[in-house]
């Protein structure tokens, strides 16, 4: 193994050794400790703020391959650990099997948002602005950001789906 690749290869663990120490330390349960998830938990949502949060939300599910896309696009060619590690999520978001749009699509039905509900709603601005923050730490050229944003969305995800 040459000088580089074994330099390359103790960066990527101590990347990762971060990544979880962060990950560690984020609890991200805490967020059901947020007031819109108390309430949600003690009470069942109208039709309308249904809608509303599943309409929100599939702005940020929507556009997940694209900052999955920026990211891999990115990345230093030579980057392989994290090109590696956005390719594995970017089949999951974009029409691998399974994917992540279809079972979202598929929730939302089931509460009674179609899919033309929720292509025709323009993001809010706490949204986009969240959109837009995601966005930005997958475009940046920062392995370990790009590779912490990752987890941490599937973190949040996994929280969501246990918690509520």
């Amino acid at each position: 193994m040459a000088t580089s690749q074994i330099a390359l290869a103790s960066e990527e663990k101590k990347n990762l050794d971060i990544i979880e120490d962060i990950r560690r330390r984020a609890n991200v349960k805490k967020m059901l400790e947020r007031p819109f998830f108390i309430h949600i938990k003690k009470n069942r949502l109208s039709k309308e703020e249904l809608k509303e949060f599943f309409c929100q939300y599939y702005s940020i599910v929507k556009t997940s391959y694209r900052m999955l896309a920026a990211g891999i696009l990115s990345s230093k060619p030579e980057d392989t650990d994290t090109v590696g590690h956005l390719v594995r999520f970017l089949e999951t978001e974009s029409g691998g099997h399974p994917n992540h749009l279809g079972y979202y699509l598929r929730w939302a039905e089931h509460f009674g948002v179609s899919g033309e509900d929720l292509a025709a709603v323009t993001p809010n601005k706490k949204s986009q602005e969240f959109e837009d923050v995601l966005m930005s730490l997958y475009e940046t050229p920062d392995s370990l950001t790009k590779q912490s944003a990752q987890v941490g969305v599937e973190d949040c995800a996994e929280v969501l789906i246990e918690g509520l």
